[in-house]
């Protein structure tokens, strides 16, 4: 979905999964970046620390992890914000959806990320 940096690993459950991690932007005087999660894999085609463009292949969807009934992906988008007194990424969990906001306003053509 955008250019950055790849977490690779599997989950205590069994599941494959990716995370993507965005250039830094400055909004409104706060650094943010984008956390992009990609779960129940069948296989990273990337490792952890590897920089990533946008429209690479970084993985193929299946089933795995605990609670899946059938191959899917599970993606999401989370805004994350810099503390740089304790020098660490938060994001803010308390809308209801763990931090998740909706992906579309940044797809192609909605914004420049």
């Amino acid at each position: 979905m955008a250019d950055g940096e790849i977490k690779a690993y599997a989950d205590r459950s069994g599941g494959i999964a990716c995370e993507l991690f965005t250039e830094i932007k400055e909004i409104e005087g706060k650094k943010v970046r984008f956390k992009i999660i990609y779960y129940h894999l069948l296989r990273n085609l990337v490792k952890t620390g590897d920089k990533v463009q946008k429209g690479q292949n970084i993985a193929l969807s299946d089933n795995t992890g605990r609670y899946t009934t059938g191959p899917h992906l599970h993606f999401g988008l989370k805004p994350q914000y810099l503390i740089e007194k304790e020098n660490r990424w938060v994001q803010d969990k308390s809308n209801g959806f763990a931090g998740a906001v909706d992906p579309i306003p940044f797809f192609d053509d909605n914004i420049d990320m």
